[in-house]
């Protein structure tokens, strides 16, 4: 059975209880609302950007357990995330005595 908020001494130690595989493994989102889901899952509002495209791209997998909603969530962020202008010929090297 899932914990809510009243089982908690704060928000903070709710927060990470939606994180934790126990949450995620057992929470159905099928059928709630967006708003819903944002208060259940405690989603931070960089998570809740993705939300809908999430949720749509679940739906059509019928994946719907808060599991895979996070899954798909972080797969959005990183996917949508700038590109690294990391250019390895700009690396510094620094030279070092070895002891």
């Amino acid at each position: 059975m899932l914990k809510t908020r009243k089982d908690f001494q704060n928000e903070d130690e709710y927060r990470k209880y939606t994180k934790s595989g126990d949450f995620l493994c057992q929470y159905v989102w099928k059928g709630k609302s967006r708003d819903q889901i944002i208060y259940d899952m405690a989603l931070p509002n960089y998570e809740q950007e993705h939300l809908d495209e999430a949720m749509k791209n679940c739906d059509i997998l019928n994946e719907h357990l808060g599991v895979e909603l996070d899954r798909m969530i972080l797969y959005l962020i990183d996917k949508n995330a700038p590109e690294d202008d990391f250019d390895p010929d700009e690396v510094l090297y620094i030279e070092r005595n070895e002891y």
